[in-house]
């Protein structure tokens, strides 16, 4: 039985939008190391470790011009009460730092919590919430800061979602998804979606 694994990994992407507005050149370079531990016969600890650079360059737009220097580091324990059903607890620590034009910063730390649960591979329930703590140096409101926040604001951030898919029969599937989020300055967000897929 494998009790350890480590997996380095590195990644190194380019491609370019050209539309009637803009054009836009983007490129990605990450370094990540992960370590997974199995503990006994029902935990499992993983800790990953991160440096990427992106890189976004706008031909007509200087404020979407940026440079991020990124680094994260993310400890998860599990505990796997069978083969179907396991929880998560987890910590992520982030820093952003823009190399050019205004300087932005961002360190940002999340808690979270995540449940699965699998019934014949034709059932999955997958629930989640999340505590972000996100401590910005920039202008809120700009382009950039949208992308280095990850769509969430300056401050105490709180997310939740819960998954549900269902195997109908050889080809139908089914599946309801529910998003919502709560900042410190705004209103809570709910978001909600049906699919039924149909496979041929």
């Amino acid at each position: 039985m494998k009790k350890y694994s480590t997996t380095y990994l590195f990644i190194n992407s380019k491609n370019k939008n050209t539309s009637t507005i803009d054009n836009l050149e983007n490129s990605t370079q990450q370094h990540k190391l992960q370590f997974e531990h199995k503990l006994g016969s029902f935990w499992q600890f993983n800790f990953d470790v991160s440096n990427s650079v992106n890189k976004t360059v706008s031909l007509n737009y200087d404020n979407r011009n940026y440079e991020l220097n990124n680094t994260g580091i993310f400890p998860k324990i599990s505990y796997y009460y069978n083969t179907n059903t396991y929880f998560s607890l987890f910590f992520e620590a982030k820093k952003k730092e823009n190399q050019i034009g205004n300087l932005e910063t961002l360190a940002s730390n999340k808690f979270g919590l995540e449940i699965n649960y699998t019934n014949n591979s034709k059932n999955l329930l997958k629930a989640a919430i999340n505590l972000f703590n996100n401590k910005f140096e920039g202008n809120n409101n700009s382009p950039i800061a949208y992308q280095m926040l990850e769509g969430l604001q300056p401050g105490k951030n709180y997310t939740w979602s819960l998954l549900f898919y269902r195997k109908i029969n050889s080809f139908l599937n089914l599946n309801l998804n529910y998003l919502g989020r709560k900042s410190e300055t705004s209103k809570t967000i709910h978001t909600g979606t049906i699919q039924l897929k149909a496979i041929f």
